[in-house]
This record gives structure tokens, sequence and C-alpha cells, in this order.
């Protein structure tokens, strides 16, 4: 992998290297993408297209340029941005007893990616849940539906 900055504002990796050798480039690639100065664009060398990262670092807040140069060789730009919001998690836990959809949700929330939520749908309100969302530093508003059941979206507070 050989990797230069042309630009202070723009780090440029080449991963022919990598996959001349054998190994995959993406584990350079998001450490590329991690050591990044803020505003800093990542352009990426490769021989072929890589379509699926397009989604991986959009999620990230990038967005991309692509352009195939003369030689079939790849160039793309990934430019920062805001990062998109990744889709709420549904959580349908009207049919568990007590305590299953408050461990259920703190199960969730383990895994909550940054800036994502989760939307609890519970038979009951779930006063002992909310209790320790805000000790654990999450921010939750409940409503009641129709049908007596609860709605409630869970984030990180701030």
């Amino acid at each position: 992998m050989s990797e230069r900055n042309s630009r202070t504002d723009v780090r440029e990796i080449d991963v022919r290297p990598l996959l001349t050798s054998g190994q995959g480039p993406l584990g350079a690639i998001l450490e590329a993408v991690r050591s990044l100065a803020p505003g800093q664009a990542l352009r990426l060398i490769a021989p072929f297209e890589p379509a699926p990262l397009y989604a991986k670092l959009g999620d990230m807040g990038f967005s991309h340029a692509t352009r195939r140069r003369d030689d079939g060789v790849f160039e793309i730009t990934f430019t920062p941005g805001a990062p998109r919001r990744p889709d709420p998690v549904l959580l349908d836990l009207r049919g568990l007893e007590p305590p299953q959809p408050m461990m259920r949700v703190l199960e969730e929330l383990d895994a909550l990616p940054a800036g994502g939520a989760i939307v609890a749908l519970t038979r009951f309100r779930p006063v002992h849940l909310l209790e320790i969302l805000e000790e654990r530093g999450y921010a939750a508003e409940t409503a009641e539906q129709p049908d007596g059941s609860h709605e409630t979206i869970i984030q990180r507070a701030g």
C-alpha cells in the first residue's frame, strides 16, 4: 500500500500493492479514514470500482466522486460531510412479560451506533427502564398509543 499527501486537504491511499500481495484493503482504508484531519478528503486509488465502500463511507458522512483513468484505474475521492443518521431500531416488545422488554432494550443499547435511536413498543409505560436510561445518559420520550401501548424513543443525550 502506498500512501501520500498530494495536498494537505487530500490524503491519498493506493490499495493496489495490498491487493497484489493478497491482503484485503478494507482495514487500511478505514484506518486512513479514521486518521484524516478535520475536513480532509481521502483519494483512493484502486484497480476496480469499490461500490460497497460507497455505502459504508456514506454512513460515516462521506460523499464520493469517482473517475476512471485512461489506464483503467479508479480514483475515488471521499469528501467529508455530515454523517447520515442510521435508521432507528424498531423493537416490538408488546408480547413480552416484564422485565423482558427492559432487558431487550438494554441489550440493544450496546449495539446502538452513534446518532442511532431505538423505538421500543411496549404494553406498559416502561417506568423502570426510563430511570435506568437516564442514569446511563440516554434521552427517552414515551407516548401512549391509541391502543394503550407505549412507544418509547431512545437516543444518547446531547
